[in-house]
């Protein structure tokens, strides 16, 4: 409880502060009302000349007190919203991290997020980490990489990415028909979209157990190889099944 107490000294330095803001107010309007009555005397004075320059001096005075004030106003209101933000930032910051080393399903969306996955529906097995680029021009393929050993005509290597768990790479042709491969590891959770699927079908890719969708123009192909403790899966949009199982059973231990 003794926390949530305000500090004196803080609270003595508002009040103090309050209290000249009040004065300085009843100050002002006392002072403003003898101006007032003076400018009218000064204006009934037949006598009275203003000297020359004054009242553009006293003008200048004026507008450069105000637009003082009006810096110091906008200053303040900044610094109270940076605060805020900067606040709201921590928070998020904070329940982000939380997340992140506690909720293992935070850590799947995350991943799923940067990997640009498909939308979970049927569960399949995968690890929880994430990729580093790693692909150069000209592209430089690790040792011991796997990839498809066959691809349709015209068909070439456009990208690879890959760090100790996680491979990705990506085939494009002329046209710009794309056929993507990705590996995972077999630790946690991978999502294939198989929502309003035209078909799913059970498969052998290599004696592995594997899973074909074809939902509209895409057949995805995805499949657990036991040996080498991972989760496979080809993409592709534009090309037939048969195919795409060809490509998947190119990739040979």
């Amino acid at each position: 409880m003794k926390n949530n107490i305000p500090d004196k000294d803080v609270l003595r330095e508002e009040y103090e502060d309050s209290l000249f803001k009040l004065l300085m107010d009843d100050f002002a309007e006392t002072e403003g009302q003898r101006l007032v009555e003076e400018n009218e005397r000064l204006k009934n004075d037949r006598d009275f000349i203003l000297p020359d320059g004054i009242e553009a001096r006293g003008e200048k005075t004026i507008s450069e007190l105000y637009a003082a004030k009006r810096r110091k106003e906008s200053w303040q209101k900044a610094k109270r919203f940076l605060g805020g933000v900067a606040a709201i930032i921590l928070v998020c910051g904070i329940v982000f991290a939380s997340l992140f080393t506690t909720v293992s399903a935070f850590r799947e969306a995350v991943y799923k997020m940067l990997l640009n996955d498909e939308t979970l529906n049927t569960d399949v097995s995968f690890a929880e980490s994430s990729g580093t680029d790693s692909a150069v021009n000209p592209i430089d393929i690790p040792a011991g990489a796997y990839l498809p050993t066959f691809l349709p005509d015209g068909y070439a290597l456009i990208s690879y990415k890959s760090n100790v768990s996680i491979v990705t790479a990506m085939f494009s042709d002329a046209n710009g028909n794309e056929i993507s491969y990705s590996e995972l590891p077999n630790e946690s959770v991978l999502g294939v979209d198989t929502e309003d699927a035209d078909s799913t079908e059970n498969v052998k890719i290599n004696e592995y157990d594997g899973l074909v969708v074809i939902k509209g123009s895409t057949v995805s192909v995805t499949w657990v190889d036991t040996n080498r403790n991972i989760i496979a899966r080809i993409k592709a949009r534009n090309i037939d099944k048969d195919t795409v199982i060809k490509i998947a059973e190119s990739i040979k231990n």
